[in-house]
């Protein structure tokens, strides 16, 4: 399914609502964040640790989200500029480019992608509805192009969860 090899689980925890939308057919809007910090991420795995960098073609979980959540988009935002021509791929594990290709994560500090594409080959925001749990079309990820060892930017996943959709 996935392109590379998954290299380490930087999901924490489950999804936590930010705001209630305000109607009864939708548990909440959501973001999730996620710090994506090079350094970190090499001292939480025995094999990046031993290698002292992320390599080429592997894949770090984001987020692991619930069947019916509809992600309406991603974004990255570089924090601390990476790796000279660092980029990384933004999709899940079923489709590592579902959401962008190519985003440059040695831009400078500041600089926020916006997602291009979702995973119907859409407009951005078009929405993506997650429709299975067992396929890992369920798992937002990055995957890097090029070896990392520095930098940090930050993945936003923007959605609503219809999990529970109900026409009470």
């Amino acid at each position: 399914m996935a392109t590379g090899t998954e290299a380490y689980d930087h999901s924490v925890g489950g999804v936590g609502t930010i705001g209630g939308v305000g109607a009864i057919y939708n548990k909440g809007l959501f973001v999730i964040s996620r710090r994506m910090k090079a350094a970190d991420i090499i001292a939480a795995d025995a094999t990046l640790t031993a290698a002292a960098k992320i390599a080429a073609g592997q894949e770090i979980t984001v987020c692991t989200l619930p069947e019916g959540f509809l992600i309406l988009g991603v974004a990255c935002t570089i924090i601390t500029p990476g790796t000279s021509s660092g980029t990384i791929n933004i999709g899940t594990y079923a489709n590592t480019t579902a959401f962008d290709a190519a985003v440059a994560i040695d831009a400078a500090a500041g600089t926020r992608t916006y997602t291009t594409t979702d995973a119907g080959g859409m407009a951005a925001l078009s929405g993506t509805l997650i429709t299975s749990t067992s396929s890992d079309a369920n798992k937002v990820c990055v995957e890097y192009i090029a070896d990392e060892t520095t930098g940090e930017f930050l993945i936003q996943v923007f959605g609503i969860d219809l999990s529970d959709v109900s026409d009470v």
